[in-house]
């Protein structure tokens, strides 16, 4: 295998965001805890829809943090 196909398998693996842990256990919440989570789902969805068209590379990078918590 070539130097250059190895380096190049590195820089599209650092594209990827990993993904945050899950518990396998079941997650209790409170009313308090759910309307908490569904206020930060909403905040996460109109932060993307704003970032979604700019051309900043820093933009792109916050809407992958972005998708990956709204996913969690």
């Amino acid at each position: 295998m070539s130097r250059a196909f190895v380096k190049e398998m590195d820089e599209a693996a650092g594209d990827e965001m990993p993904e945050r842990p899950q518990s396998p256990h079941p997650n209790y919440v409170t009313q308090r805890g759910m309307g908490l989570l569904r206020k930060q789902l909403a905040d996460l969805q109109a932060e993307h829809r704003r970032l979604g068209e700019s051309e900043d590379l820093l933009d792109k990078e916050q809407l992958k943090r972005i998708d990956r918590d709204i996913r969690y």
